[in-house]
């Protein structure tokens, strides 16, 4: 499990339970040194010396002991104090801590000439599982398996701050930001906690999240980045906000590191600009152009399934999977712009991480709308960075095609209208506006005015009916506007009042013969279309009207309630609470079933299921025979919008846009 690489990032060490230390270059990969009996029991920590001119490393073990070594490993000084396994080591200058499975922690100078330690530091009752000096090398930071942190003045061999019971659990991994202004501990009881360190350190934040015991804690500009035994990682800024979670291990994750890569990963370069810049709001994330550097922030893992997976950070996106070790992977390192790891199938490897040098596409805050073209070829996105995207889905293969516009005014919605192999028609609402584009002939252009809609309020949503040849749209006015297509411009024909709330959502049932609206006030409207008419069908609401409904659309009842006819028709709605509540086009309500944990925010319909996808960052894939959950999918952050195509009955097409500017594009097969 010791791995270190050194501050030059020229050298890695690795120790091994059969007491030999190697050296390998990171460069080549070469062998630079090695000794086969550096200790007299298993090497349990390395930590190279920081702030010094010459390379030199110092290695503890399970014996006590920690020894000086040459970076040709040339035995330079032997330190004996501690009465059981040093468990882990840190090098500053010319001072060494160390902590131990005896309880205490060990200050040792280099230059000393004894061998025992400068002073042995009394506290803990129970093995000490990570230490920290400080950049002063006047204090030395400890976390231990009694749940406290201790914090010492080093000349007095004195306890300046004691953080006891700072965790319900063992602490496991513990971690200094680059500043010394705050640290970070991760515990056996599913939490981390973030520390100041001002003259009364106290916990500024406690991040919960984790299925499962914290294992490793890692820190770099801004940017903390956990491990857990549940298999995931998350990504906090220095406000202890979680920024995103990143799936991909099945088994526990045992380590992780961070490293910041220019595109096409050739040397390492730090952000100048935190995550700790991130707004508190989550879903109100605005970013400029200065801050894009952290888009290059990348997240590297290690755990019992044997694998090092790595992510572009910020946008959750996985850069690779590495297979290459034949068992559990027991330690990472950043190494520059390289990866060092170890593994308990005795090996250590080198791998180097790249990230394309087209630049990603994705949006700069949440994603407001996505919607695919009814020839499955086409998606669009929009964002509240006030950009709508153009992707290209021939072949299967999504690729970014175009920006349609950039404003500094967010995006509520966009819909197709017309579609083919090669041409594109649709329309975009930015605030009160709507505004009609096509692309045909290889070029894209606005064909309309812009159209003002709804009184001088925004937009919100959008749906269009190509059996009618409509477009329907809401607004904050509460109202839906009907609007019939000219060659090159929108006519309004009708205007559809009712609703007593702000209209949150717009579907159309898959024969078109009637849509559904949503509202704020907690209900579902349905109109009939028949030719030029529109019947208010009824008004569907839910019995305790606590919450907004989100989200509805039709369909046939299939399986999913007994007693009810297949072919009898049902309105799906999901509200705030991730509660689903299901109607009859009469307003009865036949049933209700809580889906996801949190917001609905997304629904339709596929071959043979249909799709709900929510604020708690799921996609869940149901059987429309029985309302059995027969899929899950998690997206990288909260998820914003779905829109769910049916190309064929073998397969869905599904877009899906989160709170992160992620668009992602997915293909469900249908039993």
């Amino acid at each position: 499990r010791a791995l270190a690489v050194d501050p030059s990032t020229r050298f890695v060490a690795a120790g091994y339970h059969e007491k030999a230390i190697r050296v390998f270059e990171v460069a080549s990969g070469v062998g630079h040194a090695q000794i086969t009996d550096a200790h007299d029991m298993a090497i349990a920590c390395l930590a190279w010396r920081r702030n010094a001119i010459d390379l030199e490393l110092v290695s503890g073990s399970n014996d006590g002991s920690l020894k000086i070594w040459g970076s040709d490993l040339s035995l330079e000084k032997t330190l004996a104090g501690h009465e059981k396994g040093t468990w882990c080591v840190d090098w500053l200058g010319g001072v060494i801590a160390s902590g131990s499975e005896d309880f205490t922690v060990c200050i040792w100078s280099r230059d000393q000439k004894k061998t025992g330690s400068v002073c042995s530091l009394a506290g803990h009752s129970g093995p000490v599982t990570g230490v920290c000096l400080m950049s002063d090398l006047k204090r030395v930071i400890s976390a231990s398996r009694d749940k406290s942190v201790l914090i010492w003045d080093i000349a007095s061999a004195a306890v300046l701050h004691s953080l006891l019971d700072a965790h319900k659990d063992w602490i496991n991994a513990i971690a200094l930001a680059e500043n010394d202004t705050y640290f970070v501990t991760g515990s056996n009881d599913f939490t981390l906690k973030l520390w100041s360190l001002d003259s009364s350190p106290v916990s500024k934040a406690h991040m919960k999240g984790h299925l499962g015991s914290v294992t490793s804690v890692a820190i770099k500009s801004g940017c903390i980045v956990s491990g857990s035994v549940d298999g995931c990682l998350k990504a906090w800024n220095c406000k202890g906000i979680e920024i995103t979670t990143l799936y991909g291990h099945e088994q526990r994750v045992n380590a992780c590191c961070t490293l910041s890569l220019n595109p096409g990963g050739d040397k390492e370069k730090e952000s100048s600009s935190g995550w700790a810049d991130m707004a508190d709001d989550q879903t109100d994330m605005e970013f400029d152009d200065a801050k894009r550097s952290v888009d290059n922030f990348v997240v590297v893992s290690g755990g019992d399934d044997g694998s090092i997976r790595s992510w572009l950070a910020l946008q959750a996106d996985e850069l690779a999977s590495l297979s290459g070790h034949s068992d559990r992977v027991l330690n990472i390192r950043a190494a520059g712009s390289d990866i060092a790891s170890c593994s308990l199938d005795k090996s250590v490897k080198i791998w180097s991480p790249k990230i394309g040098t087209e630049k990603s596409r994705r949006h700069v805050g949440p994603v407001t709308c996505c919607a695919l073209s009814s020839c499955a070829n086409w998606a669009l996105s929009s964002g509240r960075d006030g950009c709508v995207f153009l992707w290209s889905l021939h072949n299967l293969l999504p690729q970014f095609h175009s920006t349609v516009s950039q404003s500094a005014e967010p995006v509520n919605a966009v819909c197709f209208i017309k579609s083919s192999a090669d041409n594109v028609d649709f329309v975009v609402a930015r605030k009160s506006f709507i505004l009609r584009w096509t692309y045909s002939n290889e070029k894209l252009k606005k064909v309309s005015r812009s159209i003002h809609g709804h009184l001088g309020l925004p937009v919100t949503c959008l749906a269009y009916s190509s059996r009618n040849e409509i477009l329907v749209s809401g607004s904050w006015d509460k109202t839906i506007s009907i609007w019939k297509l000219k060659k090159s411009d929108l006519q309004k024909v009708s205007y559809l009042g009712g609703p007593t709330d702000w209209i949150l959502s717009l579907s159309f049932s898959q024969d078109e013969k009637y849509f559904t609206a949503t509202t704020a006030d907690s209900a579902v409207h349905v109109w009939n279309v028949s030719e030029a008419n529109f019947t208010a069908r009824s008004v569907l609401k839910s019995d305790d009207g606590a919450h907004w409904m989100m989200h509805a659309f039709g369909m046939k009842a299939g399986g999913i309630l007994e007693g009810i006819d297949s072919q009898t028709e049902v309105v799906l709605a999901g509200d705030s609470s991730g509660v689903v509540t299901v109607f009859d086009l009469t307003g009865m309500i036949l049933g209700e079933e809580t889906l996801h944990s949190e917001s609905i925010t997304g629904g339709g319909m596929g071959a043979s299921s249909f799709y709900t996808a929510s604020a708690d960052g799921t996609l869940k894939v149901w059987s429309r025979q029985s309302l059995q959950q027969i899929g899950l999918f998690f997206a990288p952050g909260p998820v914003t919008s779905l829109c769910v195509c049916t190309g064929s009955t073998t397969s869905d097409r599904i877009l899906v846009g989160d709170s992160l500017g992620n668009v992602l594009f997915l293909l469900a097969a249908q039993n």
